[in-house]
């Protein structure tokens, strides 16, 4: 379904699955005990921001797009989110990202994506997919599990040895550049 308004999940006890995809204007997880399922393959898409304030968001197998251009796009407790196999796409523009544990993580659209202070894994794909732009990382740790891997997507831009590129990458994911 489609809504221009925002899509809040309240609900205080059990799960809820999105079984299709869904765009809307926002998405507010605020339901103590309460949880939203992404579902499996599917792709939901929000034009604001997604904030995680109690309950849980379960990734699942889905993709969800954040194209909201703000200092709060992805914002909340990071830890309401339960990753699964999911990627969350960061696409709008000048956008910040709570500390949170991610599957797949992109990086995407125009403008920088800044880390804020905390530590976010990357268990799956960071992909770096936001062309000449300079990711923002200070007081921010990202830890990379064991099979994670990188990605590098942003044309011919520069990526200078820091956070996003570390000096030595353990992932089994191995790096790709395209």
């Amino acid at each position: 379904f489609t809504t221009t308004g925002p899509v809040s999940m309240i609900k205080t006890g059990g799960t809820v699955t999105f079984n299709g995809n869904v765009n809307g204007a926002a998405l507010n997880i605020n339901g103590t005990g309460g949880t939203l399922s992404l579902g499996s393959g599917r792709t939901h898409t929000f034009t604001g921001i997604v904030s995680l304030t109690a309950g849980t968001l379960d990734g699942g197998s889905s993709t969800i797009n954040v194209n909201a251009t703000s200092a709060t796009a992805w914002s909340g407790t990071g830890t309401n989110f339960t990753a699964g196999t999911s990627t969350v796409v960061m696409g709008g523009n000048a956008q910040t990202i709570t500390p949170t544990t991610f599957n797949n993580l992109t990086l995407g659209g125009a403008g920088a994506k800044t880390f804020a202070a905390g530590t976010t894994t990357i268990n799956g794909i960071l992909t770096i997919a936001n062309g000449t732009s300079a990711n923002v990382f200070t007081g921010a740790t990202i830890v990379y599990g064991s099979n994670a891997g990188l990605k590098y997507s942003a044309g011919g831009s520069l990526r200078a040895v820091s956070t996003e590129w570390p000096t030595i990458f353990t992932g089994l994911g191995g790096v790709t550049i395209e």
